[in-house]
């Protein structure tokens, strides 16, 4: 079956079209995403969006290989995006990582639960009552 050409009309436009909430770095994929539920962390975190960054592969510069939070209020991002879990880039110049983080979801107890689809692992994080940037130790496999 042939798809028949289509004419190009110029932009599209709408008056139910929005412009975006949020901008992302080209090529990071972001592959999974989690909105907090959980009591575990501070309240800060509470219905945020945790993002897995499975990373890029064809760019010159490594975009991604982290877990990020943005912070939401009634339904809507209300902050920018920080960086939550990082150290999964081994050697940016030989483009190694340790691992590729993707899926993300909260366990009952509050505690996050990172996929990793390239290094073999699920990472398990929380925060135990301290507010921190976590960096785990990839090569040993241990956070």
């Amino acid at each position: 079956m042939k798809i028949p050409a289509r004419k190009a009309s110029g932009p599209i436009s709408s008056p139910k079209r929005s412009s975006p909430t949020m901008q992302w770095v080209p090529t990071s994929q972001h592959s999974g995403l989690a909105f907090y539920r959980g009591k575990a962390f501070p309240q800060r975190y509470q219905g945020g969006a945790f993002i897995g960054m499975h990373g890029s592969w064809n760019r010159s510069k490594m975009v991604g290989y982290k877990v990020a939070f943005v912070p939401f209020e009634n339904g809507k991002p209300a902050g920018p995006m920080e960086d939550i879990l990082t150290g999964f880039i081994a050697d940016e110049s030989k483009f190694e990582a340790y691992g590729r983080p993707v899926g993300v979801t909260e366990l009952p107890d509050g505690s996050l639960l990172v996929a990793d689809d390239s290094g073999g692992k699920m990472w398990r994080r929380n925060l135990e009552g301290r507010e921190q940037h976590w960096k785990p130790k990839c090569s040993s496999g241990e956070m």
